[in-house]
């Protein structure tokens, strides 16, 4: 399992949008990926679950991936937050 943690900067936090990009992306991997939030976790394949998250701008998610491309989908998870969910999928 790999397993990182980021710094959500977008004003909106994650929201509709943002969850969207999160979950094109990740269909693009072969890996399972879950985000983590406090106590709660969501799959990365279910906008519903990740805007459940309730993440703010400001928050530390860990992004975590089991898989074949593991390491490759929680590197391009990273630069879509850190990007601000600008560029990638949509």
């Amino acid at each position: 399992m790999i397993e990182k943690q980021v710094l959500v900067q977008n004003p909106a936090g994650i929201h509709a949008r943002p969850a969207g990009k999160i979950c094109k992306l990740c269909q693009q991997y072969d890996a399972d990926v879950k985000l983590l939030f406090q106590e709660r976790e969501a799959r990365s394949r279910s906008i519903l679950e990740l805007m459940l998250l309730g993440v703010s701008s400001g928050d530390t998610l860990t992004l975590q991936a089991t898989g074949a491309q593991a390491q490759e989908v929680i590197e391009a998870l990273v630069e879509l937050i850190e990007n601000n969910f600008q560029g990638g999928p949509l």
